[in-house]
Parts: C-alpha cells; structure tokens; sequence
C-alpha cells in the first residue's frame, strides 16, 4: 500500500506541475500516503507528509471550499502522529483548531467532531489533565447518543475511556461504575470480540479488589474463565 502510494504522490505531481490540475491533488496524495505510514507506525514519515498536506491547503482557501472543509482532518491526523510518538502536549494545538474549525463549519453536534474530540481527551489525560479529559469525554457521548442512541458501540468505548481515566485519578469505584456500562452493551453486540470482552472483565475485577468488592471481583473473573473457556476449551 505505501509503495502505491508513493507512486500516487509522484504521478500527482507531474499532473499539477506540468499538465496544471489543482494541488487539490497533491493534498489528496501527501494524506493519503500520510495515512498508509501511520498505519505501518512509520511516525516521521506520517507527519511528514501530513505538515506538508496542511502547507498546501492551507494555501488553497480561498480558491477552494473543499480545502477548508478538509482541513480539520490534516490538522486532526497530525494531532494523532504527536500522540503515536507520546508529544501529547504537541498534539493538543492542531486537534483543538481541528475541533474549532470543525465546529464553526459543521455545529458542535455534529458526529464527525466525536474522532477530533476522542483524541484531544486522550492526550489531556495522558498530560495529567483529567478534569479536562473527563469532560471532553462526555462530550463526545453526548453527541454520540443523540445520533445513535444510548447503546452504541461508541457509547461503550467511550465508557471504558472514562473508566481508564478514573482509574488514572484512582477513583475505582467510577471506573467501575463505567466499566460495568461498557460491558452491558458490548455484551449485547453479537459481534463483539470475546478476547476483548473477558479482558475488561479482568480489568472490572481488579479494579473491584482495589475497593474490596470481592464478590463483584470474583464474579467478573468467573466470567471471563467461562469466555475462555468458550474459545479454547
């Protein structure tokens, strides 16, 4: 894939430098290569490749509507390439102008947000900003439950972010409380993944010990052995 991506970069560049198409094109390539590294952990590359997208887009305002529309996303992604390398004080900068941008474009409702917002409330909690993660958190539920409702498999990752970050401030008995309604959904959805499913239960029942509630910890822990031994016998 990035060898068909480079490729897709080198050949938009000859159409926009020779034969004039829009450098639309070549925001196009650099993010899609960006995104190819990004996903192979080639980090350097991925910033690369996106810095020089936003470079070109940015360029692009005022001849092009689709470059402002397109712009939280190079600026989102960017974001995600500090996080991959843990410079979470440098990924806040461009998610949160892709978050602003985004919300004086589309609303502050809008679901596309949820994604920008996900990852703006990851780095603040890995920063030690919990307050502030928690309430980014609920934000992107918010959203989130009034486009899909409450049972969504988004509502639950969600959850289980908030329990993480509970946790971060040891406050068990909210983690708990999060976990539990990550799970009665997750445990709903045929298609959740069971090694996934008896993790959490693992996770529940540790976080249950903490706070010496040993019966909830050891039914949590009976759970997650009969998953297993579902799948492996």
């Amino acid at each position: 894939v990035v060898q068909a991506r480079i490729q897709q970069l080198a050949i938009s560049k000859v159409l926009v430098t020779i034969h004039g198409r829009h450098k639309s094109l070549l925001v196009k390539a650099h993010c899609d290569l960006g995104e190819s590294y990004l996903m192979k952990k080639f980090i350097d590359q991925a910033l690369h490749h996106f810095t020089a997208a936003k470079e070109i887009n940015s360029g692009l305002f005022s001849e092009y509507e689709d470059s402002r529309q397109f712009h939280p996303f190079i600026l989102m992604m960017i974001g995600k390439c500090f996080i991959e390398q843990k410079k979470y004080a440098e990924s806040l900068e461009p998610l949160e102008k892709a978050l602003q941008i985004n919300e004086q474009q589309i609303g502050k409702e809008h679901v596309s947000n949820v994604n920008i917002i996900t990852d703006l409330a990851f780095a603040h909690s890995k920063k030690g900003n919990h307050t502030r993660a928690l309430s980014l958190y609920n934000k992107a539920i918010a959203i989130v439950e009034k486009a899909f409702g409450p049972q969504s498999e988004t509502i639950a990752s969600l959850d289980l972010d908030i329990a993480k970050t509970y946790e971060s401030l040891a406050n068990y008995t909210e983690a708990i409380s999060y976990q539990q309604k990550a799970l009665a959904i997750l445990s709903a959805v045929e298609s959740t993944d069971m090694i996934v499913l008896a993790n959490i239960y693992i996770t529940l029942a540790d976080w249950c010990t903490k706070v010496k509630q040993y019966e909830e910890a050891l039914n949590a822990l009976k759970k997650s052995v009969k998953m297993y031994e579902d799948m492996y016998g």
